[in-house]
């Protein structure tokens, strides 16, 4: 077998594969067993009757198309293997030459992964920003607290801001009803901004009992793009107001809430809690930017293959995202006017900044030899499952081959950042 390489644009290469009549021969014996296992020749045992009998029942072109079949996927492999080819995607096969039982000759063209030239990522320098802490942050924590211990009273009058309220409402566009948008006995803090602007208002005034109709508009920049913008009605019905007693900040409520003797002691702990969250924050912010410094200066070529399956990924992340929100991706589309196709153009950069920053991180743990050992993903595993309930269960879902190869991914990365990130603080 002879196998020519040829170098195409966008990380992609051309084998040409040529099989000469020794190996023609031994893929027409591996035809044969295949064929004669398969097909019931009259006058012979199953898997008995000679080759030359075979090909006569079967028909010339049934037995060449077979050997092909044979040929072509296991010379293919061969010659990515000793030429040391890593292939990306499934190959695109031209047979240019095929004399039966004499000659094979083929083109496959298939993606590689591409060849990194890595920058002097060791010199690359940021810096962690100290963590800024406001102390209105530290009053909304305390605020919470003071409501998830506040008490409740039922009250036999009109509602009023910061009354907790229960509601039944239905809400349409266009007279039809609207996905997700009907509740009953739904629970809210009146001037929580936990609905859209202006609904909340609609309810003040309301008694247990009272029902109102108003219209009401979707913020122009709201989440749900299929709705930003649009008029809505909405029919409520009030089913409860409750007054809410919110606790005094004093020892006594910080012993309620936690080991606390004293305010002061709950007020510093939140803020040290605050204060690691942000620096934690902040150290993920300088490592993305590190990254970017990265790939911003790394050559590469793109393969096109690993683009499209990144954005497929996207799609089927976005798709999972709507249905569990009771919608569908396509549904969404429908409602902005855009197709799978517009999605695709619009998600090519970001898969494309993904396969970069993978290429580049991969290309690093190999330079420096950063390894992951099955010690270190049992550990992984034990840290996910420590504290749930049937732990053995989920270890053995954590343990399948698939969910190993993703934690073993997951922690290359990890080692892989925490390596360059110690380069840039020195």
């Amino acid at each position: 077998m002879k196998t020519k390489v040829e170098k195409l644009p966008e990380s992609r290469v051309k084998l040409t594969i040529t099989v000469e009549k020794p190996e023609i021969e031994t893929y027409e014996k591996h035809a044969y067993k295949h064929l004669v296992g398969e097909v019931k020749i009259a006058g012979f045992r199953p898997g008995k009757a000679p080759m030359a009998i075979l090909k006569k029942e079967v028909g010339d072109a049934r037995f060449q198309n077979e050997v092909m079949d044979v040929a072509i996927p296991q010379s293919y492999y061969k010659a990515i293997v000793e030429e040391k080819i890593q292939a990306i995607s499934q190959p695109e096969v031209k047979v240019t030459k095929f004399i039966p039982g004499e000659l094979l000759e083929y083109e496959a063209e298939v993606s590689v992964l591409p060849e990194v030239n890595l920058p002097d990522y060791k010199s690359l320098k940021v810096k962690i920003e100290e963590p800024k802490l406001k102390k209105e942050e530290v009053s909304e924590v305390l605020e919470n607290l003071r409501k998830e211990k506040a008490i409740l009273r039922d009250v036999d009058r009109e509602a009023k801001i910061d009354d907790r309220v229960e509601i039944d409402f239905d809400g349409f566009i266009g007279g039809k009803p609207l996905e997700g948008g009907s509740s009953k006995n739904h629970p809210l803090v009146i001037g929580s901004k936990s609905f859209i602007p202006g609904f909340e208002e609609e309810l003040v005034g309301l008694k247990k009992g009272d029902t109102k109709e108003f219209d009401i508009k979707f913020p122009e920049e709201y989440h749900a793009k299929e709705l930003a913008g649009k008029g809505a009605h909405f029919i409520v019905k009030m089913q409860q107001v409750q007054e809410v007693e919110l606790p005094e900040l004093n020892n006594d409520f910080a012993k309620q809430v936690g080991p606390f003797d004293t305010i002061a002691k709950l007020n510093k702990d939140i803020e040290d809690n605050l204060s690691a969250a942000k620096k934690e924050e902040n150290k993920r912010k300088a490592e993305q930017e590190l990254l970017e410094k990265i790939i911003a200066k790394a050559k590469m070529e793109i393969p096109k293959d690993l683009v499209a399956q990144e954005t497929e990924g996207m799609i089927k992340d976005m798709e999972s995202n709507f249905s569990y929100r009771g919608t569908s991706l396509d549904d969404y589309l429908e409602s902005v006017k855009k197709t799978r196709d517009d999605l695709k153009k619009e998600l090519k950069g970001e898969a494309e900044k993904r396969v970069k920053i993978g290429l580049v991180l991969s290309q690093i743990s190999k330079e420096e030899g950063i390894m992951v050992t099955d010690a270190e993903i049992e550990a992984e595993v034990d840290k996910r499952i420590t504290g749930l309930p049937n732990a053995s269960e989920f270890r053995e879902k954590y343990m399948t081959p698939e969910n190993k190869r993703d934690i073993e991914l997951q922690l290359f990365t990890r080692k892989t950042i925490d390596r360059l990130f110690k380069y840039a603080m020195k």
